[in-house]
């Protein structure tokens, strides 16, 4: 962890996780119309627990995958690439012990930047938009203590899948010796599986939806059509 402070990406990743997420509430919080089809997409702009729960949506998509792999996908490969193994494998410290480390150090920045962008996320939701009580999927109430634990455990469970994409870039970067297929393979394949899943086994859109949408804040089911006589 000494070496990762010292370095530009490792700042640059960790002032991003701190700074982005108060500009996106802010800029979601001024938007006249609230973004659709999204879970709690009626309530984002108007309750902070269901803006917090809107952003980690998105950044479990999109962000989470590419924070866990900027590190961990340059941890190894950049000894080959400055040529600094030679050095480090001098210590007195065994291979094994030299990689347990270098994996540990990944694993720990990736919970260090999870946990990092939950806390800014939540707490600048909170502060910009209010902690009224949380409409329910099922459109009950739920009280701001309770839905400030739930979203707390929303975002807590993002860490097993973070800390996979953390080993699969520490596994690219000691087979590649190569920093961009250590970054750029695991954050390209939570992509694909974004822009491909919704398409398998996805029903055509209603356009009655929106006036047949009972229950606040998720998507409307179609209708069952009536059984045949």
């Amino acid at each position: 962890m000494r070496k990762l402070r010292s370095q530009y990406r490792a700042k640059a990743v960790l002032i991003g996780a701190a700074v982005l997420p108060i500009v996106v509430v802010v800029v979601l919080h001024g938007q006249a119309r609230p973004p659709k089809d999204t879970l709690f997409d009626r309530f984002a702009t108007v309750n902070g627990f269901a803006l917090a729960l809107l952003i980690l949506g998105f950044a479990a998509q999109w962000v989470l995958p590419l924070l866990a792999a900027v590190v961990a996908g340059d941890i190894f490969a950049s000894e080959d690439q400055h040529g600094t193994w030679k050095t480090v494998l001098t210590r007195s410290t065994s291979r094994g012990g030299l990689f347990a480390a270098k994996a540990m150090a990944a694993l720990e920045f990736a919970v260090l930047v999870l946990v990092v962008l939950a806390a800014v996320t939540i707490a600048s939701s909170l502060l910009v938009v209010g902690h009224q009580p949380l409409i329910g999927l099922s459109g009950q109430s739920i009280p701001a203590a309770e839905a400030l634990r739930l979203t707390a455990l929303s975002w807590a469970s993002m860490l097993p899948p973070m800390l996979g994409f953390t080993c699969f870039a520490i596994l690219l970067s000691v087979w590649s010796r190569n920093p961009a297929v250590g970054i750029a393979p695991p954050s390209s394949s939570a992509w694909s599986c974004n822009w491909s899943g919704p398409s398998v086994g996805s029903n055509p859109p209603d356009p009655s939806c929106s006036r047949r949408r009972s229950r606040p804040g998720t998507a409307c089911s179609p209708i069952p059509a009536s059984p045949e006589r």
